[in-house]
């Protein structure tokens, strides 16, 4: 009755026992670690720096780019029309016939609000920058992405204002696309 022991099942003091002995040689610990039955994915090695992952095969590269085909399409004719209204204090207009072939006088009085097609970027802006200029002296509006073969016409009337252009180099990146050549190199891989 007064024993401790008969209290402990055995398990529990080997358990303790084979602890101490660990704690006690370090070493022996490491060496009785069991490998995994499995094999992983791949080898992690802390000398060498970061291993590289497979090149995609050919047929996984057609396949990827088999699906990506009609939505780079959609997004390529997103890309050739850029329109959009506008609401708020600006006055001025604008002629485009290429990037390096604008002019015109576009003030923001301070801003105005801008709902279109602006290509791959957000259909909402504030345009706060001026726009004024002739040539390759123009200064374009710093939230307006104009693409190299935009041929467009904008104009502000104090509250109210709009714009449509077409980029021709566009329009030639999804006739292209259509055939599987990618001019403009946008597509999603």
């Amino acid at each position: 009755h007064g024993s401790i022991l008969p209290m402990i099942p055995i398990s529990r003091i080997l358990l303790v026992i084979v602890l101490l002995a660990l704690c006690a040689n370090p070493s022996h610990a490491q060496d009785t670690t069991a490998a995994s039955p499995k094999s992983g994915w791949w080898e992690f090695d802390q000398n060498e720096p970061e291993q590289a992952l497979e090149p995609e095969s050919e047929e996984s590269s057609g396949l990827r780019k088999a699906l990506l085909w009609l939505p780079n399409r959609l997004l390529d004719i997103l890309d050739i029309f850029h329109v959009d209204v506008g609401v708020g204090p600006a006055v001025g207009g604008v002629v485009r016939i290429t990037k390096y072939g604008q002019a015109g006088y576009r003030q923001m009085i301070p801003g105005s609000l801008r709902a279109g097609l602006f290509g791959r970027t957000s259909p909402i802006k504030v345009e706060t920058g001026n726009e004024i200029g002739v040539g390759p002296l123009f200064a374009s509006s710093s939230v307006r992405e104009v693409c190299s073969g935009e041929v467009g016409v904008g104009l502000d009337l104090f509250i109210a204002g709009g714009y449509a252009g077409v980029c021709v180099d566009e329009a030639f990146d999804f006739l292209g696309g259509l055939l599987l050549f990618d001019v403009k190199d946008d597509d999603l891989h």
